[in-house]
């Protein structure tokens, strides 16, 4: 499948939109074949830092920020797990 970025043609790549779990953020989402220099990064969403992951089988994914967040995030297990102040 090849598609154009700009001006730049991309062979074996498939994109699509992804949206965070956590806040909704918003996500262009490029999937192409990983090269034999492809580093095993962490990826996360810069707007609340939920985990993304990295790869899908033997493809590499790519996520680009295209909408903002919303301010609605879900509790940590962590958060779930402490005391308020309040209570004290």
């Amino acid at each position: 499948m090849d598609f154009c970025v700009g001006t730049t043609v991309v062979h074996g790549t498939r994109t699509g939109q992804f949206n965070c779990p956590n806040c909704v953020a918003s996500y262009h989402l490029i999937e192409t074949e990983a090269g034999p220099e492809t580093a095993d990064l962490e990826i996360a969403c810069v707007a609340c830092g939920e985990p993304f992951p990295a790869r899908e089988g033997r493809n590499v994914l790519k996520y680009f920020l295209s909408g903002k967040a919303s301010r609605r995030r879900k509790a940590t297990t962590l958060e779930k797990k402490l005391p308020t102040e309040a209570a004290s």
